[in-house]
């Protein structure tokens, strides 16, 4: 889909034509509501969460990055996709027991370096 929105952008600029994709993550449907994602505990919480939020999109907030890409404001951006995906293509699963132990902190430089050799700096 990426590279046929980048032919579509290329072929259609000359019309004035802008060509951009939405790939979106995990969204909610009203399938989800009548049968809750497979990928929770008995405890509710997600296995592996579905972004950075531990939620699930909406379909409002996708179609709100769709009008975005459709409007005026976004007269200069063609061939771009954008990633609505709650932060889920940057999350290291690798890190999730860390982030879950330590927080949010652990990755955004605000966590107090515990380590002895900072202590004998």
């Amino acid at each position: 889909m990426e590279a046929l929105t980048r032919s579509l952008a290329i072929e259609g600029a000359p019309f004035g034509i802008r060509a951009n994709c939405v790939s979106p993550g995990w969204i909610a449907t009203e399938l989800d509501e009548k049968e809750p994602a497979s990928s929770t505990n008995a405890s509710g919480e997600w296995e592996v969460p579905p972004g950075v939020f531990n939620r699930m999109g909406t379909p409002g907030e996708i179609a709100a990055a769709v009008a975005f890409l459709a409007s005026e404001e976004a007269s200069f951006i063609t061939g771009q996709t954008l990633v609505v995906d709650g932060g889920l293509s940057i999350l290291d699963y690798t890190s999730l027991s860390l982030l879950k132990t330590r927080g949010p902190a652990l990755f955004s430089g605000t966590l107090a370096d515990t380590s002895t050799d900072q202590e004998s700096k």
